[in-house]
């Protein structure tokens, strides 16, 4: 509370796993005023999307969740924060925001919307994934350019349409999965290759302006009907830079955020998940606990401007990620240790950290298709 007694407000700009797990954290201690903004109405549950773009019933039913339906976020605003000072948010609509504390969460853009959705409404994005899953379904041809994280689940679930399209899988690098452990990638090699997914490596997808296809310079033969480029992505952080200047930003347009995740320079704005410079990987679950560890700082501030802030230590502490292959099949690299026999699908499968984010998030599929 102010001297006044009034709440201190907190801004979240952006609705993906670190926003909402930030919001949905702090507004149900009722301690502070809580205001979402999102440029879309719904928060996409995009570790499933992979799955969602080959099972219908996923897209229609686990995909996307309205801000508005969702419990304990504070208050909801359709709009794209468009600058940000230390006091202030503009907004795309004309409004501004007067905040205490802000929360940088605006997440990251693929090149290939197939993996992240940018249309407004919740309704849009359903359609957009059903329509491209019957796509798939009806594809003999599909190619997957990028062999990392993203690139490596979608050509897994492709293995497994019923339709049994050929699938492809270029990788510009000497390996899928590079930057893991010699073991992990040797097992999603082979995963790959059991499932008559063809690999190349080495190799770097084109596209010329005639629509032909091609991988280091050799038309690929036959031309995809399906191609999904999981390539990278990119910070959604033009509006930081606008507002708080060039210094804040390093050469990725990640914000620099010092040991509790504030923004350097700027003690009462936090950069989380994909927005911010840390070293870890970007995962799901990592920027929950950004969120979470946030709030908690936040709470402190508010009651003691000169609290201790409790610290974020990379991977939470504890370096791990999972790399869930199809249904029934997964890796899982702990402290630089690949794990796969015993990892169960329980743990690691799509749709059990489908349900286990619901449940952190308090949020549920809709009852209805999206679709209709």
């Amino acid at each position: 509370m102010t001297a006044a007694g009034k709440k201190q407000h907190v801004l979240v700009c952006g609705g993906g796993y670190a926003g909402v797990e930030a919001a949905h954290k702090l507004a149900r201690t009722g301690k502070v005023d809580v205001t979402l903004c999102d440029p879309k109405d719904y928060f996409e549950l995009n570790f499933i999307t992979p799955r969602a773009l080959v099972d219908r019933d996923v897209a229609e039913k686990h995909l996307c969740y309205k801000f508005e339906e969702m419990n304990n976020i504070g208050a909801f605003v359709q709009a794209k924060v468009v600058e940000l000072t230390d006091q202030n948010a503009t907004l795309s609509n004309g409004n501004t925001i007067a905040f205490d504390y802000a929360i940088i969460s605006s997440g990251s853009s693929y090149a290939d919307t197939s993996f992240k959705g940018t249309v407004p409404s919740a309704e849009e994005r359903v359609k957009e994934v059903v329509a491209k899953c019957e796509e798939i379904q009806n594809a003999k041809s599909v190619v997957v350019a990028g062999g990392h994280y993203v690139g490596c689940e979608m050509a897994a679930e492709l293995s497994e349409v019923a339709s049994k399209p050929k699938v492809t899988i270029v990788q510009s690098h000497c390996a899928l999965m590079d930057a893991s452990p010699a073991k992990t990638q040797a097992y999603v090699k082979n995963f790959m290759e059991k499932r008559d997914v063809k690999v190349l490596l080495d190799h770097r997808m084109d596209v010329d302006d005639a629509g032909v296809h091609s991988h280091n310079g050799k038309a690929l033969d036959p031309q995809p009907d399906v191609v999904f480029w999981a390539t990278g992505f990119k910070t959604n952080n033009d509006y930081v830079r606008k507002g708080l200047g060039d210094e804040v930003m390093n050469d990725k347009n990640a914000v620099m955020v010092d040991e509790f995740l504030r923004v350097k320079g700027h003690p009462k704005i936090f950069a989380l998940g994909d927005a911010n410079d840390v070293d870890e990987y970007k995962l799901a679950y990592l920027a929950y606990q950004h969120g979470d560890l946030t709030c908690r700082n936040i709470l402190k501030l508010v009651v003691n401007p000169d609290a201790s802030l409790t610290a974020w230590k990379p991977y939470g502490g504890f370096p791990m990620f999972y790399l869930t292959l199809g249904k029934k099949k997964g890796v899982m690299v702990c402290n630089q240790k690949t794990h796969i026999g015993w990892v169960p699908t329980a743990v690691i499968g799509m749709m059990s950290k489908a349900k286990m984010t619901q449940k952190e998030l308090d949020v549920h599929p809709s009852k209805e298709s999206m679709t209709h």
